[in-house]
């Protein structure tokens, strides 16, 4: 039996035998959630069930009611793939330490649910296996029950002390299973403390994103992250044994012998790459195995790639030894591939030959390692999209101390190896599958197919570069593609004319022989990427353009532009060559300035200089033009922002070729005790850059500044880097050199020496790394063109469609904690505080204020620098904004004072990264202005956003858009202040730049709305009325009748019509008139929203200040809408990391300015009273005003009780007939009224019952004294 109104079964007639949370599965398919519910089960001498209740109380009906002698149970166990062992079971549940799934079946429902740890899982297995129908479905408890105990394989992991897991394999099942995947799980107890942020928080249960059916972070590890330890994880840590490589003998220098015959990295990737998922769902959890693996080979490789840089001194002089192999590239020329090395079936190597390097084959190396990850990273997702069986490798790039390390996992490709595609080879390889593969991907990259001259009498039709490589691997029959690094197109820049000028960058030609081959570079590819001679128009190598731009291109590309390989005779190859050099012209003609206008605009708002080049990338613009990008923005702080940037990365190329030569110094000398000399030499570096004095003037002028303009095109000049925020750049320099000093305030940059050597920690590596299918849940329905073009053009054609926020932020969540590697998942790192912080602001945007606080105070925790980290900033403006949401209606200087304390933080860090007039501080004045505004405490509100006032003025200009929204917000609170005038001076300025920049109307419709109710204010009626009349409709085109402003704009120009003729009781004049019909016609559109809406107009407070979030690179424009989730999907970062959504940066009042009014249904009435009475008042006929006055009168002396039957009739003569009517109406009539008035409006009834008067219709007199009761009266007069 099953019930969903009532309980067959009360807790009054039966025994509790067991009770608690439960997770229950509410939805279906990839984002199904499970919500907290109470179970409780039953038992009586007759039946036993199991009550669903929506809370713990108990005493109010359970939601269902299932019989337990009518139901079957089922537990889903993990399938087997192959016969080697159990799949990774997330997608059935299983996998997390925590979460045990079963399934309930009765009377043809399926109710899922889990509970929130094994041991719970055990008990209700336990109790409920005797009160089954089926005894299979006992059994089946009882099986389960002891499998859960005992683990299905072990592995090298270290398990936590209380319970193993079932281990979770890479390789999955994509079968669809509507109840694979939760998004969110209401799970656990938390209990964080503020600290120094404010006060404790506890608190029973709450939600927790998941994905899988496994949440993101448990809530242990939530409260427990940025502690550096090591998670307990649920799958297997990856370990490897080591296997000798097949095609390339490198020089080993060290090895690991591992004895666990656990699954090569290639295979684990390579299983993943090749899946095809059935469905959307498969094809996101394909995206999470992805990032998985790479995370825990990214995390393996970098103890790898410390500990060959950390022991690069001790290999001796660089020579030639007895003995020694050399690597040998597809193309046949060997070259030396020195410090190689091959650990657990990865294959690590510098990048070039650092000891005979020239700081230009040094970059050239740099440039197409990078190349080539980015081209791997954009062919795995295009190979997706096109559905084409072509793999690549697993590649991570790690940058320690100087030295780049290329770290891959073996493929099995050696020179033995027989390619399918390979069109430098002898005799030609061009299998026709290959080629057709690789068409498909060069159309959903945009390129374009172009002839190559084979010979003297073949040609070839190209589809991406042409030293591209497909080779096979007979055993599985897996293609892989490499030397991918030239598939985009060349970008024509011509060289800097004062480059071979430059003290530091004197351009060399390469020598081929100091640059390492790798299955990835073919030696033909690596010619000089520029000549010595200045005038030789010839674009660089290295310079290529970015895919995102290729991408949403309008025009196709060829891969081999401005090559020998561009076009088989020389028309075809000019023509190629124009296209691509056209497509240049336009990015720097008109799409970064386009950009710029974005970020001028604060729709992209990065948070600190590391982040510009991320909302760069996305938008398809090189680093390169930073300088560009600095010369057209009229905004100060990005102007600073993009030389900040410039400057600390220029620093990192001199500090890395300075350290390299140090490192490169010791080996030769055979030092070995070198820690502390590098330590001490790197800090001497960041304080002549830092500092003051004539070293400092020096190194800037015959170093710093040459080496901008070389990178840049961009002359910094000594005053304008003087200017630069010291404390930001010390925080770029350290972010981009890999170094990392004590978190402080305390650092005096106006000294020579702002930084001892005690206050250096010591190196760091940076890592990149491929980002999966990161366009499979990209922003969409984006009201910006540019970024809804993007958007388009970047997102998978198999995408879930209409993604909601929630989806997107568990999706994005959990793509960023997998991409990180098991043992670092709880580690200190900004992107994930970042990430954190992300969610903090998602909760915030839609009211789960308490989530918000929990997750906000996470993120401080994971942050690096909690005192002076910027994202530490972002964190503490979210918890502000949770906290000033939890206050009370009526809060003391007390409950203030949290918030003050978190306020005070967190303007301290502002202050030491950018200063105190940088706009990131607005977020902070604004949260706390809008908590003091929430109370209706205006005048500490006004004090605080006069602060982002200021900002505003001082930073964007006084005709800026932002500005406005602070001076129209300014002018809302001055009015709850009654200062009138100070009001309408500051929405009048407000107005004057809105509609100089042509806005969107709706911003200028709001302006009108308040500048209305201040000129209302000071007693200016015919100006407020104008207002509001424009406001109205302005709101009316943009959004419609129907719209909740266009009601509330309607019902304010109502009052302001009527407000000068309340007390009138004249002669209607012509002006009189028209007010009254324009304000029944308002009336009329308010009357018929509310008749026809299911839920009335409502005020809110959240529309004060945007929770709106924008990604790394957001461009969402500044919405109309109260709120923006927080959750959007970019591409890679610059660092190579999974890109996570960040919350708002700086400015946070964004149009609506101010909550809308209450109209609640309740009002009705008082408007049906209202458009009677004015409608009345419009009677133009001298018979019916008789008719009307007759029955006023009757009804004024109306006595009801006096029992005396003539009073209790109105006489009434019309057009020589004589009429009777009633003064008390039966009360069906008077119900039929009411109804035929909702039906259409009442002004159009009224309409309709003078017609029928004029036609001596009897019953029109009746309704019309009815309707004259319900406008003058408070009741209706009813016969008994």
């Amino acid at each position: 039996m099953l019930s969903t109104s009532s309980t067959a079964l009360t807790l009054g007639q039966s025994r509790p035998i067991k009770q608690g949370w439960i997770l229950k599965k509410a939805g279906s398919g990839v984002f199904a959630q499970y919500k907290l519910k109470y179970l409780v089960l039953a038992t009586s001498p007759s039946s036993s069930c199991l009550l669903v209740f929506e809370q713990c109380d108990q005493s109010r009906p359970a939601k269902y009611t299932i019989d337990l002698s009518e139901a079957d149970v089922e537990v889903p166990v993990p399938a087997k793939r192959n016969g080697n062992g159990p799949v990774a079971a997330g997608a059935a549940g299983f996998g997390k330490k925590g979460f045990g799934p079963f399934i309930l079946y009765a009377r043809q429902r399926k109710f899922h649910f889990a509970a929130q740890t094994k041991t719970d899982s055990d008990d209700w297995f336990a109790v409920l296996a005797p009160y089954m129908k089926s005894a299979n479905a006992a059994n089946t408890l009882t099986r389960q029950r002891v499998s859960v105990q005992t683990p299905a394989y072990e592995s090298g992991l270290s398990r936590s002390k209380s319970r193993t897991h079932i281990a979770d394999e890479v390789s999955r099942p994509y079968v669809r299973d509507e109840d694979a995947i939760s998004v969110v799980s209401s799970v656990g107890s938390l209990n964080i403390e503020y600290g120094e942020d404010g006060r404790s928080l506890a608190s029973s249960s709450f939600e927790t994103l998941s994905f899988c059916s496994e949440p993101v972070l448990t809530p242990q590890e939530l409260m427990h992250i940025g502690c550096n330890m090591v998670p307990s994880v649920s799958r297997d840590d990856f370990n490897r044994r080591r296997k000798a490589p097949m095609h390339i003998q490198l020089e080993r220098t060290t090895s690991f012998q591992v004895p666990q015959p656990v699954e090569k990295w290639n295979d684990r990737y390579q299983k993943i790459l090749s899946i095809k998922p059935p469905n959307p769902d498969a094809a996101l959890q394909k995206d999470i195995q992805l990032l998985e693996v790479i995370g825990a080979f990214e995390e393996a490789a970098v103890l790898h790639a410390m500990r060959m840089v950390d022991e690069h001194h001790l290999q001796g002089p660089n020579s030639q030894q007895e003995g020694q192999t050399h690597t040998k590239d597809p193309s046949g020329d060997c070259h030396a591939a020195p410090g190689a090395m091959f650990v657990d079936g990865m294959i690590l190597h510098f990048a070039c030959d650092y000891d005979v390097a020239t700081p230009d084959e040094v970059d050239a190396a740099t440039s197409r390692t990078s190349s080539e990850l980015r081209s791997i990273d954009v062919f795995n997702r295009a190979a997706y999209d096109a559905a084409v069986d072509v793999n690549t490798a697993l590649m991570v790039l790690i940058d320690y101390k100087g030295f780049r390390v290329v770290a891959y996992a073996d493929m099995g490709i050696d020179e033995r190896t027989i390619p399918l595609y390979d069109l430098r080879s002898t005799p030609l390889k061009c299998v026709e599958p290959a080629t057709t593969n690789l068409g498909l991907i060069a159309k959903e990259l945009n390129l374009k197919t172009h002839g190559v001259q084979i010979g003297e009498d073949r040609r070839v039709n190209v589809h991406l570069s042409a030293s591209v490589q497909v080779y096979n691997e007979p055993d599985l029959n897996r293609s892989y593609a490499v030397n991918l690094f030239e598939i985009m197109p060349m970008d024509f820049h011509p060289p800097v004319s004062s480059a071979a000028s430059s003290p530091s960058r004197s351009p060399t030609k390469l020598n081929p022989s100091n640059m390492v081959a790798t299955p990835f570079a073919a030696a033909a590819s690596l010619a000089a990427p520029s000549s010595a001679n200045p005038q030789q128009q010839r674009p660089v190598k290295s310079r290529r353009l970015r895919p995102e731009f290729v991408k949403i291109y309008s025009g196709l590309i060829s891969s081999d532009a401005f090559t020998s390989s561009s076009g088989c005779g020389r028309k075809e190859r000019e023509l190629n060559d124009t296209e691509a050099s056209r497509a240049s012209r336009y990015l720097r003609e008109s799409w970064i300035p386009q950009v710029v206008k974005y970020l001028d605009d604060l729709e992209v708002r990065p948070l600190h200089s590391c982040m510009i080049s991320a909302d760069m990338h996305r938008f398809g613009v090189n680093v390169r033009y930073l300088g560009l990008i600095a010369q057209l923005s009229h905004i100060p702080y990005i102007r600073d922002m993009a030389c900040i940037e410039m400057a600390a990365r220029a620093f990192k190329s001199i500090f890395q070729t300075r350290v390299r030569q140090l490192m490169i110094h010791f080996k030769s000398v055979g030092a070995t005790q070198i820690d502390e000399e590098t330590k001490k030499w790197a800090a001497n570096m960041f304080c002549t850059m830092l500092g003051t004095g004539d070293s400092a003037v020096k190194f800037f002028e015959e170093k710093l500044k040459p080496e901008i303009y070389y990178k840049y095109d961009y002359d910094l000049d000594e005053k304008l880097f003087a200017h630069l925020h010291k404390p930001s750049l010390f925080t770029a320099m350290q972010f981009h050199c890999g170094v990392q000093f004590e978190e402080s305030m305390e650092y005096t940059f106006s000294s020579p020496n702002p930084l001892p050597r005690t206050r250096l920690l010591g190196f760091i590596p940076r890592k990149k790394h491929p980002t999966g299918l990161s366009h499979l849940l990209n922003p969409q329905h984006n009201p910006d063109p540019l970024c809804a073009t993007i958007a388009f053009m970047t997102t998978s054609k198999t995408a879930p469609p209409q993604a909601s926020d929630d989806e997107r932020l568990a999706y994005s969540l959990t793509r960023h904690f997998r991409s990180l590697g098991p043992k670092s998942k709880l580690q200190r790192n900004d992107l994930s505080a970042q990430a954190l912080t992300a969610v903090a602001a998602h909760y915030n945007a839609t009211g789960r204020h308490e989530d918000a606080k929990r997750y906000a105070i996470a993120a401080l925790s994971a942050s690096t620098s909690k005192t002076t980290g910027a994202v530490a900033v972002l964190a503490r403006a979210q918890l502000l904004e949770a906290m000033g949401n939890g206050l009370n209606a009526s809060p003391s200087d007390a409950d203030f004072a949290p918030l003050m304390q978190v306020y005070r933080l967190g303007v301290a860090g502002v202050k030491w990264n950018w200063g105190l007039q940088h706009p990131m501080g607005m977020a902070l004045h604004d949260r706390l202005s809008a908590a003091y505004l929430r109370v209706g405490r205006y005048t500490e509100a006004l004090e605080f956003h006069k602060i982002s006032l200021e900002i505003a003025l001082t930073e964007f200009g006084k005709s800026h858009m932002v500005t406005a929204g602070y001076l129209t917000k300014a002018g809302i609170l001055r009015l709850h202040l009654s200062q009138t005038d100070a009001a309408i001076k500051s929405l009048t300025e407000a107005l004057q730049i809105y509609k100089t920049h042509s806005s969107p109307v709706t911003y200028i419709a709001q302006v009108h709305s308040h500048l209305a109710d201040a000129l209302d204010a000071r007693g200016d009626s015919d100006a407020a009325i104008a207002n509001a009349q424009k406001a109205r409709k302005l709101w009316e085109k943009a959004r419609g009748q129907m719209d909740p402003r266009s009601v509330a704009s309607n019902m304010q120009t109502a009052t302001l019509l009527l407000k000068p003729y309340a007390e009138y009781k004249g002669v209607l004049t012509p002006a009189i008139k028209g007010a009254y019909r324009e304000a029944i016609t308002c009336y009329e559109k308010v009357f018929r929203y509310l008749k026809n809406t299911s839920s009335p107009v409502r005020g809110s407070g959240a529309s004060i200040i945007s929770s709106r979030s924008s990604t790394v690179s957001s461009m969402e424009s500044f919405s109309t809408r109260h709120t923006t989730s927080a959750v959007t999907e970019s591409s890679a970062s610059s660092s190579g990391s999974v890109a996570i959504a960040t919350p708002i940066v700086g400015p946070a009042v964004v149009p609506p300015f101010a909550p809308l009014p209450v109209l609640p249904k309740s009002i009705l009435h008082k408007l049906t009273k209202k458009i009677v009475t004015l409608k009345l008042a419009l009677v133009e006929s001298p018979r019916h005003k008789e008719v009307v006055r007759t029955l006023r009168q009757g009804n004024a002396t109306a006595n009801p009780d006096d029992g005396n039957e003539e009073d209790a009739y109105i006489p009434l003569k019309f057009k020589g007939s004589e009429f009777v009517v009633a003064k008390a109406f039966d009360p069906v009539m008077a119900r039929e009224v009411v109804i035929k008035m909702a039906a259409v409006s009442p002004s159009i009834y009224l309409d309709g019952v003078l017609a029928r008067i004029d036609d001596e219709d009897v019953s029109a007199i009746d309704e019309l004294a009815i309707a004259i009761q319900l406008a003058e009266s408070e009741t209706v007069g009813l016969a008994a």
